[in-house]
């Protein structure tokens, strides 16, 4: 049964396909993908090991996917910035992987740019397993500052417990790129823990003021909670520094 609902574009105006990204969570978006899964199970059938994967060839005469929009601004405006600020918390990374993969195809005045994702469940960091190690190895001026936050794992200083996980998952990543949490190699290490913003914000005034700029954007696709949380922060550094000032936009969910 066809049916319209607001997934978001993870693909780029560069890219000659369209791709979104949506979690499985209601009857219609479990039947998705369950259709889709079957489509690639029938074409991997019968490869055999060391052999070429064929691409699945999802986009067949019984599959139409009709796409309108845009619809919402979460991102909307990131190219006038020097400065770049992209949060995404679980599924709302994806319209913060456009931009991303925008930027580094054609950074524009961008300068640098700092991209969080907070997740709850570590499994979710597989989503973009690769188009993360794709990004890492493209950035060959260093423009990109990634943090990656495990929410479900306190980072409380009166926890001992929490405070030697913190230390041995910094140390361990920095000697060997194997991140303890994840239990795989990685480029970007996760972070345990809510991001603090105050120290988050004050460190992206800091780098920016150091290259000689006067302003950042800061870009939200996440719940109300952290919504509430950044602007606070934002609103507060702007006015504590009369010559910087930090614009936000967000969408919630």
């Amino acid at each position: 049964r066809s049916e319209w609902h607001p997934f978001t574009l993870t693909s780029a105006p560069i890219d000659d396909y369209i791709e979104f990204h949506f979690r499985p969570v209601g009857d219609w978006t479990k039947k998705v993908h369950d259709h889709f899964d079957n489509v690639q199970s029938e074409a991997l059938a019968g490869v055999e090991e060391g052999q070429d994967r064929p691409v699945p060839r999802a986009m067949n005469s019984q599959t139409v996917v009709k796409v309108d929009g845009p619809i919402g601004a979460s991102s909307q405006g990131f190219s006038d910035y020097p400065v770049i600020v992209l949060v995404g918390a679980g599924i709302g990374v994806t319209p913060m992987i456009s931009v991303l993969k925008m930027l580094l195809a054609n950074p524009g005045k961008m300068r640098r740019t700092f991209f969080y994702w907070t997740v709850r469940d570590r499994d979710s960091f597989a989503w973009f397993t690769s188009l993360m190690d794709a990004v890492y190895e493209s950035d060959q001026k260093h423009v990109l500052q990634v943090r990656h936050f495990l929410t479900s794992v306190k980072d409380d200083d009166r926890d001992l417990g929490a405070v030697l996980l913190h230390h041995a998952t910094r140390a361990m990543h920095k000697r060997t790129d194997i991140d303890l949490l994840l239990g795989n190699q990685t480029h970007h290490q996760v972070e345990v823990g809510r991001p603090n913003w105050d120290e988050e914000l004050q460190s992206v005034q800091d780098e920016a003021k150091r290259l000689g700029f006067n302003e950042c954007g800061i870009f939200l696709c996440g719940p109300d909670k952290m919504a509430d949380a950044l602007r606070e922060t934002s609103t507060k550094l702007s006015r504590e520094d009369k010559d910087f000032h930090m614009y936000f936009t967000k969408e919630t969910f």
